[in-house]
């Protein structure tokens, strides 16, 4: 006890739980009878534990008044987990807002879904500011509002709904809905996803990840049921679903575009996406778009700087090679890029503009049918790898690393002569003229 008692760190792992079962109840029983009403560990700020439902009846054993960390992941799946999960979790979170009030990180992991009831339990935990929940299971945004007086600053949220009542529209921004957050990462069905994006009471977002996981629709799930729906009630969902994507990324634009330095967007309704809406983000140093083609890229983009900060960049699109120079243009700081290229057609050669543009890794997503897989047996497409090579090596000097996605050994041949361009290149910076002196006589 007396070692317990400076502990500051406690750490049970799936394997450390089975240890800690081979403990006999009576054992538990006499020591917390010791205790008095006194923590074990007086000192604790950080609890880790996997596999935390086994533990439920002794875990008065771990709250201490200087808890600030608490990560609790089940990663076995449960007997009845419709009638214990929920019971397990509201009595741990009780027991940590009144031991444990200052506890600030609060990340909680299983595959079962989280019952609503739960977010009323976080909402205790009135010093929390960064809190992680997957899955909880919703039907409606009023079912988030328990944690709207929460001082939150990063909350990541996976979300799980067998039925959803959407919230009317036009969605306008509930002021004291969570709004000191700064970094949300939210995945689920779109409607639940899009109701809580944009009605968001945070003005200074710094960091947002928005996936639509599932194209969830209550009408789709009762035509499964075997409900018969027409074409039209087809449509008008696909279009719903566009109207919701295309204002949630427009609130996104609109709202903390002067802000945002990350952010993420994939969809799954395979939606398109305004470029112009992204380009408008001056501070960007990471923009990922995932599944959804973007439309509009060779109009917004302009020779100067769009995103100066910008450091890694990935698009569903497919795009030239001028257009490729001009991005590397419009962020002169990139280092990572992730985007496909249209090989049909050779990249120039005559007005090249060669840049001293810092891109360390450019990988290839799926490029087109124009280039095929190269052959130790055909060296007919070879002028052509050389003319790429000489192209991207010239747009990037210092690039390290070209993947690819697909047709991965056209893409090897191509890094090897980009490579190859690059020795040439250091053997020439090393050659010095030879100068010999003749004695005069």
């Amino acid at each position: 006890m007396n070692f317990a008692a400076s502990v500051e760190i406690l750490k049970l792992d799936s394997h450390g739980v089975e240890e800690a079962h081979k403990i006999s109840s009576g054992t538990y029983i006499r020591l917390i009878q010791q205790l008095k009403g006194r923590p074990l560990f007086p000192q604790l700020k950080r609890l880790y534990i996997e596999n935390y439902h086994g533990l439920v009846d002794y875990f008065s054993l771990f709250l201490s008044s200087n808890l600030q960390t608490i990560q609790l992941f089940n990663t076995q799946p449960l007997e009845k987990p419709g009638a214990i999960a929920p019971v397990v979790l509201e009595s741990l979170l009780c027991d940590f807002s009144e031991w444990s009030p200052g506890v600030q990180l609060l990340r909680i992991t299983q595959d079962t879904t989280m019952p609503k009831s739960l977010l009323d339990s976080i909402s205790l935990l009135s010093n929390l500011r960064t809190l992680d929940l997957a899955l909880v299971q919703v039907g409606s945004f009023e079912e988030f509002r328990p944690l709207a007086p929460l001082v939150l600053e990063s909350f990541t949220l996976k979300l799980s709904c067998s039925s959803y009542t959407r919230l009317p529209n036009p969605i306008t921004p509930l002021p004291d809905f969570l709004a000191s957050l700064e970094r949300l990462h939210i995945s689920g069905p779109l409607i639940a996803v899009s109701d809580f994006v944009r009605s968001l009471g945070s003005q200074h977002l710094t960091s947002l990840v928005v996936r639509d996981e599932d194209t969830f629709s209550p009408r789709w799930d009762q035509r499964r049921k075997g409900k018969k729906y027409s074409t039209l009630t087809e449509a008008e969902d696909v279009k719903q679903q566009m109207y919701d994507f295309g204002s949630m990324v427009h609130t996104i634009s609109l709202r903390w575009g002067d802000f945002l330095r990350t952010v993420t967007i994939a969809s799954s309704c395979n939606t398109r996406v305004d470029f112009a809406q992204l380009s408008g983000m001056p501070l960007l140093e990471k923009l990922c778009v995932f599944d959804c083609p973007v439309d509009g890229l060779e109009h917004t983009l302009k020779p100067s700087a769009v995103w100066y900060y910008l450091d890694t960049l990935h698009l569903t699109v497919t795009i030239t090679f001028p257009l490729l120079s001009l991005i590397a243009l419009s962020a002169p700081h990139l280092k990572k890029l992730g985007i496909s290229i249209d090989t049909s057609e050779a990249p120039p050669t005559e007005n090249r503009q060669i840049l001293a543009h810092p891109l360390n890794l450019l990988r290839i997503h799926d490029p087109s049918s124009g280039v095929s897989c190269w052959s130790a047996s055909d060296f007919s497409e070879l002028p052509r790898f050389i003319q790429i090579a000489r192209y991207l090596d010239a747009l990037f000097p210092t690039m390290k690393e070209l993947t690819s996605t697909s047709h991965i050994k056209t893409w090897e041949t191509v890094w090897q002569l980009i490579v190859l361009c690059q020795t040439s290149r250091a053997d020439d910076n090393c050659r010095r003229p030879v100068q010999t002196e003749f004695e005069v006589v």
